[in-house]
């Protein structure tokens, strides 16, 4: 079937490296001599020259500070991806819905990511894209596309209750008509 996974111990890769270090044997040789791969051996030479005598420390395992270190990374990558995807505006003041947004940023992000941190179901999600206009939210852009064009007419000088009035003259029932 398949071959097993040999297992060095300590004294034999420190042994195989000093071959190649302190009595400048090949590689190649030292490799063919002892029944393993060259890379092995270079990998062991190199972990050997940078780490020392704590080099090899059991059959491959990670030391637990390196595994604490690597899981503190893992999480400190997270964090930083919540917080971007947290510091986009999710909503403008029209919008009832975070999709369009999540739209935009699904080159950088993930939705299943947004979805979590936004606390949204990817379900919902994917509803809410596929989902018309209501007719509601059609008729509240058409009055604030009416509302900035009398305020630009005005010069910006109408506040609510003129614009109010403009739009009641021009036949569109807005706000407090009492």
């Amino acid at each position: 079937m398949g071959t097993k996974a040999r297992h060095f111990s300590r004294e034999f890769k420190r042994d195989a490296v000093q071959l190649v270090t302190k009595q400048g044997m090949p590689v190649g040789k030292v490799a063919r001599d002892l029944d393993i791969h060259p890379n092995l051996l270079h990998l062991w030479r190199r972990k050997f020259l940078t780490e020392g005598e704590k080099a090899f420390t059991g059959k491959g395992r990670i030391v637990p500070e390196k595994a604490e270190i690597r899981r503190l990374r893992k999480e400190l990558e997270k964090v930083k991806e919540e917080r971007d995807i947290l510091k986009k505006p999710w909503r403008s003041q029209n919008d009832t819905d975070e999709a369009p947004v999540m739209e935009e940023q699904r080159a950088t992000h993930t939705v299943k990511r947004m979805c979590e941190v936004l606390e949204v179901s990817r379900s919902g999600y994917y509803a809410l894209r596929a989902r018309q206009v209501s007719m509601r939210q059609q008729e509240n852009e058409e009055l604030l596309e009416r509302v900035r064009a009398i305020h630009a007419q005005s010069r910006r000088l109408y506040g609510s209750p003129r614009i109010r009035a403009e739009l009641n003259e021009q036949g569109m029932r807005c706000g407090r008509t009492g």
